[in-house]
């Protein structure tokens, strides 16, 4: 998925730019892990959590689909939503490549997201200190305090694994994430995995079903005036033991989130 507009020019106070959550070297051994289990076969959100030891549910599963999305490592078959990937051609030269298409390929990957790009054009592929940069960061690019210093770590080794040389251009993606996949949404994970536990229902009652982030809500249709009122009553009643306190998530993974639900954690998008 592409980024928001706002994103496409850094200034001072615009949301914090998306970006992966780890630096290329990363990505290409997440990357290794599906080429040496799956090849070129697509597969569903519960074979890449199994692949990578992760739970289906984790922010850590979604962490890593964008992640490789950002680099062009991993695209989704079939359209938005289908819950499948697969390993793009351009990881798939990374990985069996010859070395004149592998180093091209690297190059490519170390300047898709869209962050990267700026960075490296910006100073023409000489970047300035840590400290310098920072303070470019956060005040130009507006990146999170908690992440910059991740993000610092994360960019300069991805030049050095590409073996990127000051001065190289390498054409970016106007659409960053336009063939990269979206992270796996709850629905897809619910698809894949469904829970084997469903709440008793009263039989010859038609309920609609509510589609919440931590499920389907199923509410009874046909109720009285006074049942939905006392339903309302009681869910307020109940709030603080229903509604979970939201601690917002630091570092690194905190933008990649954000990004995902943007975004949103697309694959690959900014």
């Amino acid at each position: 998925m592409g980024m928001d507009k706002a994103d496409d020019s850094p200034n001072k106070g615009s949301k914090s730019p998306r970006f992966p959550a780890m630096a290329l070297p990363t990505a290409v051994e997440k990357a290794k892990v599906i080429w040496e289990k799956e090849g070129k076969h697509a597969l569903r959100v519960a074979a890449l959590a199994a692949h990578w030891d992760l739970s289906e549910k984790s922010s850590g599963l979604r962490s890593y689909v964008a992640a490789l999305g950002y680099f062009g490592l991993l695209e989704q078959v079939g359209g938005f939503g289908t819950g499948e990937y697969k390993l793009s051609e351009r990881a798939i030269r990374i990985l069996a490549g010859e070395r004149n298409e592998r180093a091209a390929a690297l190059r490519e990957a170390a300047l898709q997201p869209k962050l990267y790009r700026q960075l490296w054009e910006r100073f023409s592929g000489d970047l300035p200190s840590d400290a310098n940069l920072e303070s470019r960061l956060l005040i130009d690019f507006g990146l999170h305090r908690d992440s910059v210093r991740g993000f610092i770590k994360d960019i300069r080794a991805t030049i050095d694994f590409a073996k990127l040389e000051k001065g190289v251009k390498i054409a970016g993606d106007a659409e960053e994430q336009r063939n990269n996949p979206s992270p796996p949404s709850k629905k897809e994970v619910a698809k894949t995995h469904p829970s084997s536990s469903k709440p008793p229902m009263t039989e010859n009652v038609r309920y609609l079903s509510i589609p919440l982030d931590i499920g389907d809500a199923p509410i009874p249709v046909g109720m009285s005036n006074s049942d939905f009122d006392l339903l309302l009553e009681t869910l307020q009643l109940w709030k603080k033991k229903i509604v979970r306190e939201e601690v917002p998530p630091t570092g690194q993974v905190a933008d990649d989130l954000h990004a995902q639900h943007r975004k949103p954690y697309k694959l690959g998008e900014e």
